[in-house]
């Protein structure tokens, strides 16, 4: 059986018309993926080496019945694949020493026969990063932040594979450091859930910071281009709009040039980490004194 997980480097909120009218989208419709016709719970597959990702993701998947395991790396994921049989795999690209990519390789040559699709989950939302994933041999690619109906249609519905890609919107949110309702919005409307990654995001901005200023030392680039793109992931699954487009336009510098100067782009970062942190403190003392 095949699921379809579009497009969560950004976008896709066509989704619906991409599934039932794939030529609206000028996408022509491949093969149908053949689907069983009774509702069941899907085992689930998230890999993620960031704790927010996977903190939502799992959320989301067993919120509606599913059941979702989870591994924070490759090793331990190969460990859940040989283990047990699942429905759907979700493998996060940009993961320390083997990648998203790497991994899916690994479990097509270790069960080659196996029916589940594997999808690629991603934040890079740079063009054609959607094609380039179908090509290395996943089934479908997802784009950040996870939309909540789309991952329900996913689980559920009857997909037809495309043939073609239809890429994420480019878009940038608004100026705000921390916009607490988009954060709710990308968190299934659960406050509690909402107050767990906050809590998650407190303890990460320090080593974010400390992880900066030591890479900036060393005029270090390839380790700054890493964790500002693991910086961008966290604002798929907390909308954080100040500190998401400076993250996408240091990663489009460095693209561009990958020996550029971005020292100054970089202390805009940790400023505005400082900012983010004050605020998501302030929001959570908020919330424990409402919750007494």
């Amino acid at each position: 059986e095949r699921f379809e997980f579009i497009s969560v480097i950004t976008t896709s909120s066509e989704l619906n018309k991409l599934i039932f009218h794939p030529e609206l989208n000028g996408i022509q419709p491949g093969p149908a993926i053949p689907q069983p016709l009774d509702e069941k719970s899907r085992q689930v597959l998230l890999v993620d080496d960031n704790e927010i990702n996977l903190a939502l993701g799992c959320e989301l998947i067993k919120l509606w019945g599913h059941h979702a395991d989870t591994a924070r790396h490759a090793e331990e994921a190969l460990q859940c694949f040989r283990s047990k049989e699942y429905d759907l795999i979700i493998l996060d690209i940009q993961m320390p020493e083997i990648d998203g990519i790497d991994l899916m390789k690994m479990m097509r040559e270790e069960k080659p026969d196996a029916g589940f699709p594997i999808v690629a989950l991603t934040a890079n939302i740079m063009h054609g990063e959607g094609k380039r994933l179908i090509d290395q041999g996943f089934d479908f690619f997802l784009d950040k932040p996870i939309d909540e109906d789309k991952l329900k249609t996913i689980l559920q519905g009857n997909l037809v594979k495309p043939e073609s890609v239809h890429e994420a919107d480019d878009t940038v949110p608004g100026d705000n450091s921390v916009d607490v309702e988009g954060s709710l919005s990308l968190c299934a409307d659960n406050e509690s859930l909402l107050n767990q990654i906050f809590e998650i995001l407190l303890r990460e901005i320090p080593g974010y910071r400390n992880q900066l200023n030591s890479a900036q030392e060393q005029s270090d680039n390839s380790r700054i281009a890493l964790i500002i793109h693991k910086i961008q992931g966290v604002t798929c699954y907390v909308s954080l709009p100040v500190i998401r487009e400076q993250a996408l336009e240091i990663q489009r510098v460095l693209l561009k040039n990958p020996d550029q100067d971005v020292k100054s782009r970089i202390q805009d970062i940790i400023r505005e980490l400082h900012e983010i942190e004050k605020r998501v403190e302030e929001f959570l003392r908020d919330a424990t004194l409402s919750a007494d």
